[in-house]
């Protein structure tokens, strides 16, 4: 619990996952529950329940989808990069 909010890992909190899939340029594999920053929402990989992640997962299998996921990862990966992350500071600061 952080300031009287109740948190549920892997409903409204996670580990470094969200981090490594931006280090790694991988996409997020994600239950809708779980909110995750705008920026990495293109490449968020979003379930509802069991059903459909095995759906998810069983069309990437099958399919070229894989290369389309990766690629939009990387684009956002590139959102992180350090001179990124300082352009976003500065705006933030000097409002």
């Amino acid at each position: 619990m952080a300031d009287n909010i109740a948190e549920t890992y892997g409903q409204s909190k996670s580990s470094g996952n969200m981090f490594d899939a931006i280090r790694y340029a991988k996409p997020l594999l994600v239950p809708a529950s779980l909110t995750i920053d705008k920026e990495q929402e293109d490449a968020a990989i979003v379930y509802k329940d069991l059903e459909e992640l095995i759906e998810i997962l069983s069309n990437l299998q099958q399919s070229d989808k894989r290369a389309i996921w990766a690629g939009k990862a990387l684009e956002v990966a590139k959102n992180y990069s350090v001179s990124k992350l300082q352009e976003k500071l500065v705006h933030y600061f000097t409002k």
